[in-house]
């Protein structure tokens, strides 16, 4: 079935163009609930969602989990515990995972693939006849997927038999009522991991605070900081967000703006929110609204360009100070602005204008409001459009260190004493938590009671307590935690899960322990997590990448006979005759490589030599990587997810195995390497480049020279061999290239 639809769109040079789409639809997607007749592919077996029944404790946990983009999103970890089996994830979640978080994306392809006997299954509903959902007009993306979600749960309602049910988990309240009034079961985040925490006691840590803690036991200081918000007045709480079509309109008018918000490192209420001075986004956004070539009002489009321009080019970036202002955004989300009349301007504490401006230094006996400054344009945050979310790395914070009421109460105001208020923050970082006590614990402690046996039987009930990251740019999370004494002095990994307008604080939810505070493994730990290093051992799909190992050459010793094992000794790349037809055969001359001392991954090389014309001929060989490691495979995925390897003090992570990194791909002295060459030939007394030709090559390094050892062979006069001569001519090129960028005015 064919499904047409045609819009129109403005191009970058300003043409009306007509786009059309087509979207086809199929009756043969199989479900993965069974193997039909019509599957016979070998992968469906890997796929197949299996049967809930074999391994439900009960009947009422045997059902299929079917999760909205949201729950997907906010409670990725939750999807990887080992204990939730069972998992449809629908083409259009994916969709809209991969544009909002890559790297969550990245986690839900990867359990989907590398965890076979968990049983996810990805089902194409937008490719689906019966499950395909099309967008009525005026109507929002969000609502489109919530319909969508909904009709493929009726879907495989009917495809189950019972006891076997479809649960959609989603922690949106309208969802979860369009659901019930279908017909379909359907559960929060928190009323799942409830349900299972007879069998799973660790499952509501991975999940979080709920939406309602009337039953969670909150730390003396925490419950203080709370019940101080909630005594503020209504006008001081941070405003509504705007919904997605007030954004859109707001954007459209020139109203708002947007921009990305950079916290200060005193404070993380406090910090400025860089406004994107490009419009060529927000003007493509605007000219995709319109659905017909008669509902496009030109003038009104250029009208709008005007005032976004006028909004955009005045303010480069914008001053936020205070929660209220603030409004619940963090630092590297991409929020919506509104720009505040002149007179509500404020001006900038004196750390943030000394770090963010870089202004002249402020005399000590200046106020604590930045009198020395002037008032700056400042912006509210009217909607957060990105969350910037990761994971964190700290501990809990100790009762002692937490924020008084007083400071509490003033991230509501109107920032007057913002970045002084939370001066203790980056002081708190690092420091093990103590037993938080309950409200009634504390209570009884101020009249003199005794409530021992009270204390001893809240023990099991979850408590919260504050953690603090150790990135200074984000406040503290309130976290909820089952056996809080197992985790004091550990350094945990948190989630943060949503922002209520009610909390002066985030909830988030604790993922992982990485060890004892202070540890020089969870210290090294800890910093790979923060900031988003893959330090995991290669997967065995990725392992499986690798091409055969070749044999090693002859192994000279020349160690002594104490030595405890041998030193490293490189594999021999084979040359065929087919390779060479493809290759430039460069084994001839005299290539060799200079590295810092101990390097292993020798991706560069070098020759120089004087032709028999009087030119200098110099050569560049880069290992090439490419003829190992093909397009689209797992080991490419995995590279490109690293990105780089990475060197620590102790170790180095590498981005690809070690079989490559540091031998295959590496061009060790005295063995062949494929390479990819540049070689230049240039003029002896100028070094201007007369010609140049690239190659793949096959080389063959001499020598693998570092620093030091390299400038003594260029000094050692009695040195007149090849590599002697090599090495003073490219300090020969290397002199005139200097001498002829001084010349063009270059240091």
């Amino acid at each position: 079935m064919l499904r047409r639809r045609a819009f129109v769109r403005r191009s970058r040079k300003g043409n009306l163009v007509t786009v059309v789409r087509e979207h086809y639809l199929r009756d043969d997607i199989g479900s993965g609930l069974t193997l039909s007749s019509s599957s016979t592919s070998s992968s469906d077996v890997r796929v197949w969602l299996g049967d809930p029944l074999q391994d439900a404790v009960s009947d009422t946990q045997a059902y299929y989990l079917l999760p909205d983009s949201q729950v997907a999103l906010d409670h990725v970890d939750l999807l990887e515990h080992k204990s939730v089996r069972h998992v449809i994830l629908l083409q259009s979640v994916l969709d809209a995972v991969q544009t909002q978080d890559r790297d969550v994306y990245t986690r839900l392809r990867a359990l989907v693939e590398a965890e076979p006997t968990r049983f996810f299954y990805v089902f194409s509903n937008e490719h689906h006849r019966e499950t395909y959902v099309e967008r009525i007009p005026g109507e929002s993306e969000t609502k489109r997927l919530s319909r969508a979600l909904r009709t493929a749960a009726l879907w495989y309602q009917q495809q189950v038999e019972s006891p076997r049910r479809i649960l959609i988990l989603s922690n949106s309240a309208d969802e979860l009522q369009q659901a019930k009034q279908n017909g379909l079961f359907a559960q929060t985040v928190h009323e799942y991991a409830s349900s299972r925490q007879a069998e799973v006691p660790n499952l509501l840590d991975v999940v979080g605070l709920p939406s309602d803690e009337t039953e969670v036991v909150i730390d003396g200081a925490l419950q203080a900081q709370l019940l101080s918000a909630q005594r503020s007045e209504a006008d001081q709480l941070p405003a509504e967000h705007l919904t997605e079509e007030e954004v859109e309109a707001g954007f459209r008018d020139g109203s708002l703006v947007r921009g990305v918000y950079h916290s200060s490192d005193e404070d993380p209420f406090s910090g400025y929110v860089v406004v994107r001075s490009s419009l060529r986004t927000r003007s493509r956004r605007l000219l995709r609204a319109p659905r017909t070539v008669g509902d496009l009002s030109l003038g009104k489009v250029a009208s709008n360009q005007e005032k976004m321009n006028e909004s955009e080019a005045q303010y480069e970036q914008l001053l936020v100070r205070g929660a209220r202002l603030l409004n619940r955004a963090m630092d590297t989300d991409v929020v919506a602005v509104r720009v505040l009349p002149r007179e509500q301007w404020l001006r900038p504490a004196n750390a943030l204008a000394a770090e963010l401006d870089q202004r002249a230094e402020v005399s000590e006996d200046a106020d604590a409001d930045g009198a020395y400054c002037e008032p700056e344009p400042t912006g509210c945050v009217v909607a957060v459009l990105r969350r910037n979310w990761r994971p964190y790395t700290g501990c809990l914070l100790p009762p002692e260190d937490s924020p008084s009421e007083a400071d509490t109460q003033q991230q509501f105001d109107d920032g007057s004493g913002s970045g002084q208020a939370l001066k203790k923050h980056k002081k708190t970082i690092g420091k093990a938590a103590s037993v938080s006590v309950s409200a009634s614990v504390s209570a009884s402690r101020t009249t003199g009671k005794e409530t021992a046996p009270e204390a001893e039987d809240q023990e099991d009930r979850p408590r919260e307590l504050l953690f603090v990251s150790r990135d200074r740019h984000i406040p503290r999370i309130r976290v909820r935690v089952h056996s809080p004494a197992k985790l004091l002095g550990r350094v945990l990994v948190v989630r943060v899960d949503r922002w209520d307008r009610s909390s002066p604080l985030p909830c988030g939810h604790y993922v992982r322990d990485l060890g004892p505070v202070g540890d020089r493994e969870t210290e090294t730990l800890a910093v790979l997590v923060q900031h988003g290093i893959r330090y995991e051992p290669f997967s065995k799909k990725v392992l499986a990448c690798l091409p055969p190992k070749p044999p090693q050459p002859p192994h000279k010793s020349t160690a002594s006979a104490s030595s405890s094992a041998p030193p490293f000794q490189p594999s021999e790349v084979p040359v065929t005759a087919e390779l060479l037809e493809t290759r430039t055969d460069l084994r001839g001359l005299c290539v060799l490589s200079i590295d810092p001392p101990g390097c292993t991954d020798i991706d560069d090389a070098l020759h120089a030599r004087v032709l028999p014309s009087g030119r200098l001929e110099v050569g560049v060989h880069i290992a090439d990587v490419t003829h190992y490691l093909k397009p689209d495979t797992a080991m490419d995925q995995e590279a490109a997810a690293r990105g780089s390897s990475v060197y620590l003090c102790d170790r180095r992570i590498d981005m690809l195995p070690s079989l490559l990194g540091t031998d295959l791909c590496s061009l060790h002295g005295g063995v062949t390497r494929l390479a990819f060459s540049v070689i230049w030939e240039l003029d002896a007394d100028t070094a201007e480049v007369l010609a140049v030709r690239f190659a793949k090559s096959v080389i063959r390094s001499r020598h693998a020279y570092t620093y030091v050892a390299a400038q003594q062979v260029i000094d050692d006069a009695s040195r007149t061999d090849e590599v002697a001569t090599s090495l003073r001519v490219l300090q020969r090129a290397a002199d005139l290239l200097k001498e002829a960028r001084h010349r063009r005015g270059g240091l």
